[in-house]
């Protein structure tokens, strides 16, 4: 999970990429690169209470919708403080196109977007998830490249 402060309002979207961020996977995952719901919860408070604007969730998991409550807390206090927050829509429809449980909350939270991948000609990568809680495509990688 990235996150970082916004950029100044000098910059332009093409240079936002430029704002400094912050590697929250430290903060969130555990040995193995597993975090539990309260850990990430922890990282999206921690992200929003130290300045983020924009919080990147590029991390996920498989579950039922709504069983993810800290998480949820979580977010809706990150865009109650002004954060914008995007999540990964998942990467498993070979798998079963399982509901990945923190994409779905951003169905519920505004302020909150869940992305699915698109190939480079342009439609949904073969492994991106689908699903109602998925707002957005954007650009990911595909086994040819990108």
């Amino acid at each position: 999970m990235l996150a970082g402060p916004e950029p100044p309002p000098a910059q332009t979207p093409a240079a936002a990429h430029r704002a400094p961020a912050v590697d929250l996977g430290h903060h969130v995952e555990d040995v193995g690169n597993v975090g539990t719901d309260e850990t990430v919860a922890q990282g999206i408070r921690y992200a929003a209470d130290n300045g983020a604007k924009i919080l990147n969730m590029s991390i996920g998991r498989p579950g039922d919708a709504g069983s993810a409550p800290a998480v949820e807390d979580a977010i809706r206090y990150a865009v109650g403080k002004g954060c914008f927050v995007a999540i990964a829509g998942g990467n498993a429809f070979e798998d079963g196109n399982q509901l990945e449980v923190y994409a779905e909350i951003a169905s519920r939270v505004d302020g909150a977007v869940s992305v699915a991948a698109t190939d480079r000609n342009r439609r949904r990568a073969f492994y991106s998830t689908t699903g109602s809680w998925v707002e957005l495509a954007a650009p990911g990688g595909s086994a040819v490249g990108f």
